[in-house]
């Protein structure tokens, strides 16, 4: 085999980032609990009131 048959094997699947949950079999994705929502939802928002406090600091 040369490396040009294996790169178009390759290219002929799309990245799995790229394929639809559940298209294959695969079972869609979990909701979050309630609570794993809120905690990502503060620790954004704390990530972004520090790169405030950050930037205004000389």
């Amino acid at each position: 085999m040369s490396t040009d048959e294996n790169t178009s094997e390759i290219d002929s699947q799309p990245p799995a980032a790229a394929r639809r949950p559940g298209r294959r079999g695969e079972p869609p994705p979990k909701p979050k609990p309630a609570g794993m929502q809120a905690l990502e939802q503060a620790l954004s928002r704390a990530g972004k009131e520090l790169k405030d406090i950050l930037s205004v600091r000389p």
